[in-house]
């Protein structure tokens, strides 16, 4: 996180303020980190000084109309007060050595991520099935919890003709696809692991097809598609809106199909949902919810690092009353899996330096290195060495405009290649900006997307 200070008068301000007040703010705030970011040698021209105080170095943020917020710079940002217009002039009473020399951080909603995130983590030993197909099967002890409970209803309900449907909510690396793809093999009659006659139907995106079908040579055709009536059980993965799990759902309730299974993570829909949107689908149609939050996909240091750079999209998230949710997939994420290693490259000879620790350690069931590339950014003539020293067959390259394609799938390593431009941008997110926002969103994609390491490259 950007590193901002405030003083315990601050503090006190902010916690008195209005709702509305302590917004603006906050947004205030946003908007100086941006443009410190973006505009560094300029940015003190958008702002009044304090004369004949600190030497110049109070800046003043106006909140509104009269309402201002007093910003010491110096080595770092420190908030010194905020409150009505006639605060200016107490301000020169200030005892400010005292204060700035006791001052802490600021509350948390003041907070900005620094992009890249801090180099962080140890690399531990791959175990023998993470290297195999066998690890897109695996579950932890919870996600196994979860898996079996919800077969075991699933039969029972069938037994007893009654419809069933369950919602797996997890953040990404939680294993909610795993799941499905483990009831997917116990009941799904085209699957190698059961010749039971259960008519079960998938529905994934065209990524995760390849992924599997590549991983496991299953043919999967036969069972995608979950439109037809009659079927036993549909196993829906990362729908793209929260009207496709409606649908899913409305099919069960109209006995269209027997049962559904649907794996999401709230934070990843096309349209945002809410804690009471949710709760009235789960009483008007009987649903159960299952909330996985343990992320054992992605090691520890990886995980942590991950979700530090989130809590911006978290922020926006609660304006919309994902209160519930929030909290239990963003507070409450637990990484059970040591290691995981966050590393910095200054340039292209750095990044293939770590691929050369990876050489022989890769799986070899899928691409096992995500390439993902700033728009602005051309790296097509460094591309061989790297290819001639994992293989072509290892390396999956997408551009950050297309991250959206990679929802689902798993890789050991990831190497971000970023312009300065996108990095000081996303250092300074305000999530206010819907653009920003997007872009925000976007890159949490593919730094979900690997299990041992990310490798961050910033360009000119």
């Amino acid at each position: 996180m950007t590193s901002i200070r405030a003083t315990a008068r601050f503090v006190r301000d902010h916690r008195r303020a209005s709702a509305a007040l302590a917004h603006a703010a906050e947004q205030e705030v946003g908007l100086l980190l941006r443009r410190m970011a973006q505009d560094p040698a300029t940015w003190r021209r958008h702002y009044d000084r304090v004369q004949g105080v600190a030497g110049g170095a109070i800046i003043e943020l106006e909140l509104g109309g009269g309402p201002r917020l007093f910003v010491h710079c110096g080595e770092q940002l420190t908030l010194v007060r905020m409150g009505e217009h006639d605060l200016t002039q107490r301000i020169r009473d200030l005892d400010l050595h005292h204060d700035l020399a006791t001052a802490g951080p600021a509350p948390e909603a003041f907070q900005r991520p620094v992009f890249p995130p801090p180099a962080r983590g140890f690399e531990r030993a791959v175990l023998p099935h993470e290297r195999t197909v066998e690890w897109l099967f695996f579950l932890g002890p919870a996600q196994l919890d979860v898996a079996a409970r919800i077969e075991d209803h699933i039969i029972e309900d069938w037994l007893n003709d009654k419809p069933s449907a369950h919602l797996i909510i997890g953040g990404p690396g939680t294993g909610k696809t795993v799941v499905l793809l483990w009831l997917m093999k116990r009941l799904a009659a085209s699957s190698p692991a059961t010749r039971d006659e259960f008519d079960v139907r998938l529905a994934l995106s065209t990524e995760m097809q390849h992924f599997v079908t590549n991983a496991v040579d299953w043919d999967l055709d036969s069972i995608l598609g979950i439109h037809a009536t009659g079927r036993d059980l549909l196993l829906v993965d990362d729908p793209p809106t929260f009207a496709d799990v409606e649908a899913a759902v409305r099919r069960v309730a109209a006995r269209e199909a027997r049962s559904c299974v649907i794996a999401l993570d709230p934070f990843q829909l096309g349209t945002t949902i809410s804690d009471r949107l949710l709760t009235e689908l789960e009483r008007t149609f009987g649903v159960e919810r299952h909330v996985l939050q343990e992320c054992y996909r992605q090691r520890r240091h990886l995980g942590e690092s991950v979700a530090g750079l989130l809590e911006p999209a978290f922020r926006r998230q609660r304006d919309t009353k994902m209160h519930d949710l929030v909290e239990r997939l963003s507070r409450q994420l637990t990484f059970p899996t040591e290691g995981g290693v966050v590393s910095h490259a200054s340039s292209w000879t750095e990044v293939l330096k770590s691929a050369a620790g990876w050489a022989g350690k890769l799986w070899r069931f899928a691409p096992a290195v995500l390439l993902v590339v700033d728009d602005a950014v051309d790296i097509d003539e460094e591309l061989e060495p790297l290819r001639r020293l994992i293989g072509s067959e290892a390396i999956h390259i997408a551009k950050l405009s297309d991250a959206t394609t990679l929802r689902g799938l798993e890789y050991q390593h990831a190497v971000i290649v970023l312009s300065e431009r996108t990095s000081r941008h996303l250092s300074a997110v305000d999530e206010a900006d819907a653009a920003t926002l997007q872009q925000y969103r976007l890159i949490r994609i593919p730094l979900t997307r690997p299990r041992d390491s990310i490798t961050y490259l910033v360009v000119a």
